[in-house]
């Protein structure tokens, strides 16, 4: 997935706790990325939702939407810093396969002032540590 620097947020984590089928804690989360100098602070007790769809169409047929929540956030050095972190959507830690190292990356461009309203879905794509997508 290609995104424009201006636009590119990244989820990271220390370690994975895979709880349930559809759900996963991440220890050591935090955001970082070139759109958090100009983007709105990230709001305590939130979530988002993220697009997998496209990586993941080969072995689903349907959408493949995951919610992420966070509960804290502090903002530190240049990135924010995540408590409580859940990760939750259908068969996630099957499909999705994450580990230490990996991170997501969020296409922020679709959510710039106005257009945010009208675009309440992030695309995202499960990256490993060298920085390439999952096939």
């Amino acid at each position: 997935m290609r995104v424009l620097d201006s636009y590119r947020l990244e989820l990271h984590w220390e370690s994975v706790d895979k709880n349930k089928d559809d759900s996963c804690n991440l220890t050591g989360a935090y955001f970082s990325g070139p759109v958090l100098a100009e983007a709105e602070r990230i709001n305590t007790k939130d979530s988002i939702r993220i697009d997998l769809t496209p990586q993941y169409s080969k072995i689903l047929t349907h959408h493949y939407f995951v919610d992420l929540f966070w509960g804290n956030v502090e903002y530190k050095d240049g990135i924010v810093i995540l408590q409580d972190v859940v990760l939750k959507g259908y068969l996630v830690n099957i499909i999705s396969n994450l580990k230490h190292g990996d991170y997501i990356l969020i296409d922020t461009s679709k959510h710039d002032g106005d257009k945010h309203l009208y675009n309440l879905v992030y695309r995202g794509a499960v990256m490993n540590k060298s920085g390439e997508e999952y096939a």
